[in-house]
Order: structure tokens, then C-alpha cells, then sequence
């Protein structure tokens, strides 16, 4: 019977973890993005990303999970959805969270997001 309980717990964690790759790590901060997620509509990538942070931030998230839209052609970002974790790897009590939209941004070179769009923009 515990064998049967350990596989279902197995099973259900999972999709928690399927699909996410990680794209660069560094300063306490990694990046990963769900590749089967990516959706492409002309010069646009809409991709699942979240990020894990060593230290926890000011609002006392260890971890960051959202729906993020990149414009390959103008090197923007936005993001569409996020939500804020208590604990690592979107696990934990919800910090707080956003359905709305942001503004667009510039994708500066070097930086978390320049690794994102570099990576997305190649589906």
C-alpha cells in the first residue's frame, strides 16, 4: 500500500516539473521556461516561465510563475499573467498575483530576459 501511495505522489508532482528547462542561473536567480509552451503567432512567442530565487524577495516570495509575450521583431517583453510563490519551484502559499497584463518592456542584451527572448524567438 505505501508503494501504491509513494507512485501516486509521484505522478501527481510530475506535471509540476515536466517540461521546465533551465536557461541561465546566476546571482541567487535561475530562469526556466516551459518549451511546450511556447506558442507563436507571426513575430510574437508566448511562453510559461518561472523564476527561483535563493533568497527570498521583499514580499516574501521564493518564486516567481507566469505567462510571459515576447516580440521578436522589436526585442520586447510583457508579462501576461504571474503569480508569486512562498516557496521554491511554484510550490507554497501564493504571495500575491497579477492577471493583468503590463505594459511593454525593452529587452536590455545580457540580461534574464535577452536569454528568454534569444531562446524563444528560435521556435
Amino acid at each position: 500500500m505505501r508503494r501504491i501511495i509513494a507512485l501516486l505522489g509521484i505522478i501527481i508532482a510530475a506535471p509540476a516539473f515536466a517540461g521546465w528547462e533551465e536557461m541561465v542561473s546566476r546571482g541567487g536567480i535561475s530562469l526556466f521556461l516551459d518549451p511546450q509552451t511556447i506558442k507563436v503567432s507571426g513575430n510574437t512567442r508566448n511562453v510559461m516561465a518561472l523564476v527561483a530565487y535563493s533568497e527570498p524577495l521583499s514580499n516574501g516570495a521564493r518564486s516567481i510563475q507566469g505567462a510571459m509575450e515576447y516580440d521578436c521583431q522589436d526585442k520586447r517583453l510583457r508579462t501576461l499573467t504571474f503569480t508569486h510563490y512562498a516557496g521554491p519551484l511554484a510550490r507554497g502559499q501564493i504571495v500575491s498575483d497579477s492577471q493583468v497584463p503590463s505594459e511593454w518592456g525593452s529587452v536590455e542584451p545580457g540580461t534574464f530576459a535577452a536569454d528568454a527572448l534569444d531562446f524563444v524567438c528560435r521556435q
